[in-house]
């Protein structure tokens, strides 16, 4: 019996796709994000990376808002464990790195800071619908599709 998978464009489309679909979009806060994948020279060699593009809107009771935008990048052969938390009101998606080593590259561009910052996991939240349709596992397993091929080793959570 001879089986495909999914090819790496089409897998980081389809995860592109969910991560976008499923920003958390309530009355007093919004997080949207867009994803994006690149070959990213590091030591002569080329390394995919994601980069991850977060707009955080704050809407306060007295009419105040902020506007705050974050970028993160990784390399996803440095991607170590993928978790879902999941909360009252929302979803977290935790993408990790490899031994808890600093390996994602956070940019914040906003007007509190404009730090450069080394991390070792990124969260992105999500809007509780996400939990339809099975939509954790699935994207689980097209992230650690995409880790495989591109050289990494995803840790798989023991329980």
């Amino acid at each position: 019996m001879t089986t495909y998978g999914q090819s790496k464009v089409e897998t980081e489309n389809w995860i592109k796709e969910k991560i976008e679909m499923y920003g958390l979009n309530k009355s007093d806060i919004r997080h949207s994000h867009t994803l994006e994948f690149k070959d990213i020279n590091v030591n002569d060699s080329l390394q995919r990376t994601m980069f991850i593009n977060h707009d955080l809107d704050i809407f306060y009771s007295n009419g105040d808002e902020d506007h705050l935008k974050y970028t993160y990048s990784i390399q996803l052969n440095q991607i170590g464990l993928i978790l879902f938390k999941y909360n009252e009101g929302n979803t977290w998606l935790n993408i990790n790195c490899i031994d808890n080593n600093d390996c994602v590259n956070q940019t914040n561009p906003s007007k509190y800071s404009t730090d450069n910052e080394l991390e070792n996991s990124i969260t992105i939240i999500l809007s509780k619908s996400i939990e339809n349709e099975d939509m954790p596992n699935r994207l689980k397993s097209a992230f650690h599709h995409l880790v495989k091929i591109n050289g990494g080793q995803i840790i798989k959570e023991v329980f």
